[in-house]
């Protein structure tokens, strides 16, 4: 009688694995998306940048920026409110009362270097641009590089992104694909080669070169008025190695050389 008992409890827990393995998943469940849909959200996405953007308004932002050098030592620190208008899209920031200065705080540094003038508030004009580049940004345009997740969530569209070097998240609204946030960073170091232009000639005064470069980026947005959106607040850092800058109209003239630098912008909205 045992013996019976137990084969029939046996069948009974087969059966019931059999039919929870049948069990059909809820559509609402399923989030498989085509390729050709991933396509063309970043299509709309870029157009929403291209003519929502608020790009014709000053906005009142706070900024607190400040480069290091090795050990953690403050070279110029930026604390400041003033009025900004941006354009993610092209590099453009444009300041209503003009340019900006950081505050120098180790000014025996660079009154030891050739670079004073050229090198100070270069660490936060130069890396401001970095972040605001979005067309620069080929994560924003399929690339096959890329690992594209997407998912809807509470009437938010998230697009995550990952390759061998860009990662990050994207997140819109549904309806119109106006910018919430995007999120991202560089999950491998790489070398690069910088060089800025004389404002008066548009020559090449200097050039920096870096052996690795880190970024990380975090920028919100925030609705207006008439389906436009602008920048909510932002948090840029990045980390240079081997940061070296040379001279191009004299080379006679040893470059400046830093073994590190890591340069941090925060912006928000006042």
């Amino acid at each position: 009688m045992k013996l019976e008992v137990l084969i029939i409890l046996i069948i009974s827990f087969f059966i019931g694995i059999k039919s929870y393995a049948q069990k059909p998943i809820p559509l609402k469940e399923v989030n498989v998306y085509p390729l050709g849909y991933i396509k063309e959200l970043l299509e709309k996405v870029n157009t929403a940048l291209a003519t929502n953007y608020e790009t014709k308004k000053y906005f009142k932002y706070k900024i607190y920026s400040e480069a290091k050098i090795a050990n953690d030592h403050i070279l110029e620190q930026l604390n400041t409110t003033t009025s900004i208008k941006t354009n993610p899209l092209v590099f453009a920031y444009y300041f209503s009362k003009g340019r900006i200065e950081p505050k120098i705080i180790d000014s025996s540094f660079y009154k030891s270097h050739y670079f004073q003038g050229k090198i100070h508030s270069k660490f936060f004009y130069m890396e401001m641009s970095i972040p605001l580049g979005l067309d620069k940004k080929d994560f924003l345009t399929y690339n096959e590089k890329y690992e594209y997740t997407v998912k809807k969530i509470e009437n938010i569209i998230t697009i995550e992104f990952k390759s061998p070097f860009y990662c990050g998240t994207i997140n819109l609204n549904p309806i119109n694909f106006n910018l919430i946030s995007i999120d991202y960073y560089n999950d491998e170091s790489f070398a690069g080669t910088t060089k800025y232009l004389n404002n008066n000639d548009k020559t090449d005064i200097l050039s920096k070169t870096t052996s690795t470069n880190y970024y990380s980026c975090s920028i919100n947005f925030i609705p207006l008025k008439n389906n436009k959106f602008v920048i909510d607040s932002m948090n840029f850092d990045v980390k240079y190695q081997d940061y070296t800058i040379n001279n191009l109209k004299d080379k006679n003239i040893k470059p400046t050389v830093f073994k590190k630098i890591n340069t941090t912008i925060e912006m928000w909205l006042d």
